[in-house]
């Protein structure tokens, strides 16, 4: 197993038509198109430096939140399957799958490619670059695991039990199909579940092993909370997916589909659409102190006191067409407010944050008193929001997003 140390990265993303018409249809209902092309042009133009309110003024921190990657590579030694895992300071942890053959574009100029593509022109290092690009963090570190390294990793967790929803099909070097098990419930030893991690048919799309990838996780972490503690080195795979497995554990696969259009694939290779705001969402809640901003859009928290997914999907749709980058997202239990408060964390923002106040609520934004690192602009969702919303959130679907990311100079 190899590691690489990272470097700040930046993430483009373009939306995709199966929500555009939803996110225009918001934006008029609440601002009308004049309001729309002034916010879009102060976000994406406001570039001033984040300063402190004063030097009294305390500035809080974004939760710690560090973030591994794990490249899964089959018998040709290309990666298979990614797992970003991301160990919680309580304890336990998540396990967030991210297909390999996600839809990338390298270069505005170059055709659609897999995300497992990059590994094969820079190895690790611009694989791990090229998976941060997609989640819009920066990792702490990377592994390269074989089939032997999943072995080693599962052993003290096995057997590990997994229902399988259909029989599992492996192409091995010599170019021949062999089954390794039928569908059904298998109880499995470590070789055999690494083998069912890396396990593909030539031929054979992503959407068909990404359910088995999250049973087995789910299946691990369920065995890690029964099992004894194991002796690894501080600092190696070994300890760092045990502390995450051992729970409470959140194994979560990305929402994805397949990219049929010839116009976007030509080629027609097994290219999955994953949803960007479901991207956006889950950095944000789960890993906001790895998200990495680096462009100058407006960096935004936000706070649900409805603890409303749905709601805050939303939100992040608009925020997201806005040109607003979305950095962290929690539940607060406060009592909602009639009204959607809009905070900027310093003078130089108020100019952004009244654009988004007039978006989002019907006060105008206010100072924040205690104002976040890395955050400019602080949304504490009121019941106006939620009422607005409520309609739209009822008819709309959550179709996946395409996300292209684009190399940076």
């Amino acid at each position: 197993m190899s590691s690489e140390a990272r470097q700040r990265t930046r993430v483009q993303t373009r939306p995709a038509h199966t929500w555009g018409v939803l996110i225009l249809s918001v934006v008029v209902l609440s601002l009308g198109a004049g309001l729309v092309y002034q916010a879009v042009k102060t976000l994406r133009g406001s570039k001033e430096g984040r300063v402190a309110n004063g030097s009294t003024t305390t500035i809080s921190q974004l939760p710690l939140t560090p973030a591994y990657l794990m490249m899964a590579v089959d018998r040709t030694g290309i990666p298979v399957s990614f797992a970003a895992l991301a160990p919680a300071s309580t304890g336990g942890g998540s396990i967030l799958i991210i297909p390999a053959s996600t839809r990338v574009q390298p270069k505005a100029s170059l055709p659609s490619e897999r995300l497992a593509d990059a590994f094969v022109r820079g190895g690790a290092k611009e694989q791990t670059e090229a998976v941060s690009r997609l989640l819009g963090i920066e990792f702490a570190g990377s592994y390269i695991v074989t089939t032997a390294d999943f072995t080693a990793l599962l052993t003290p967790y096995a057997p590990v039990a997994v229902t399988l929803d259909g029989a599992v099909v492996d192409t091995d070097v010599k170019k021949a199909d062999r089954v390794l098990h039928p569908a059904g419930p298998v109880s499995l030893g470590a070789d055999a579940a690494a083998e069912l991690f890396v396990a593909r048919a030539d031929g054979e799309s992503e959407t068909v092993r990404l359910p088995r990838i999250e049973a087995l996780w789910k299946s691990v972490a369920a065995r890690a909370a029964v099992s004894p503690a194991i002796s690894a080195a501080p600092g190696s795979l070994s300890a760092l997916l045990d502390g995450v497995v051992r729970g409470p554990t959140l194994v979560y696969r990305f929402a994805s589909s397949n990219v049929i259009d010839p116009a976007i694939n030509p080629l027609s290779l097994d290219l999955l659409a994953v949803d960007v705001v479901d991207i956006r969402m889950k950095m944000a809640q789960l890993l906001p102190g790895a998200v990495s901003s680096a462009d100058s859009n407006i960096r935004v928290e936000i706070r649900d006191p409805f603890h409303n997914e749905a709601l805050v999907r939303e939100t992040v749709i608009l925020l997201t067409f806005l040109g607003a980058h979305v950095v962290f997202i929690h539940d607060i239990n406060d009592l909602p407010l009639p009204t959607t408060s809009v905070l900027f964390e310093a003078e130089n923002r108020r100019g952004p944050a009244d654009f988004l106040a007039k978006t989002m609520g019907k006060n105008p934004a206010t100072l924040a008193t205690s104002p976040l690192e890395n955050v400019d602009v602080s949304i504490i969702l009121g019941t106006d929001r939620r009422d607005e919303a409520a309609a739209r959130i009822a008819t709309s679907t959550t179709a996946a997003t395409t996300v292209v990311s684009t190399t940076k100079p």
